[in-house]
């Protein structure tokens, strides 16, 4: 449009591009507890976040699900742009066996963990994929069983199964 020849446009028409449009980029699923960066375009002479930040890019770590916007300035033009960031729940282990196991050799000892929910996956260190392993190691190891959420929410829970020191007698 502004190429056209022998058009009159009011100061600064032509100056306005895609590029003064602000955007925000970034995650917008997390799980609770991680913190997330959002990004607005890059290039703005102004920033102004709902959370009251006035720079490029924010770190956030809410705890539930929540809109921010932003708005950026750039010629005396004004844009904003808004995000919904959806916080999903980490998998709660209700109980689990001890996680610091004295083991003797040739006797199995069981790792599990109980969650509050049947619809979470488990995985274990070992490639595992129930929520208890039987293990009967000779050199002391140590195990983790990552539980995750359809979501891809995880939260893992360690072992160390300490291998005792054995004495024959006989």
């Amino acid at each position: 449009l502004c190429n056209l020849p022998d058009l009159d446009y009011e100061e600064n028409f032509c100056d306005i591009t895609i590029d003064t449009v602000v955007k925000i980029f970034g995650d917008s699923v997390i799980c609770l507890g991680e913190t997330t960066t959002l990004t607005a375009t890059t290039g703005m002479e102004y920033y102004e976040w709902s959370t009251g930040e006035s720079s490029a890019s924010i770190n956030i770590s809410p705890v539930e699900t929540t809109e921010y916007w932003v708005k950026g300035t750039l010629n005396g033009n004004q844009t904003q742009d808004f995000i919904t960031v959806v916080v999903n729940a980490v998998p709660n282990i209700i109980s689990n066996s001890p996680p610091f196991i004295t083991h003797i050799p040739g006797i199995n000892d069981t790792l599990w963990v109980s969650v509050q929910t049947d619809t979470l996956n488990f995985l274990w260190n070992t490639n595992d994929t129930d929520s208890s392993l039987i293990v009967d190691p000779v050199y002391t190891t140590d195990y983790y069983v990552d539980v995750m959420s359809d979501s891809g929410c995880i939260t893992r829970q360690e072992f160390n199964v300490v291998v005792s020191n054995t004495f024959d007698f006989t």
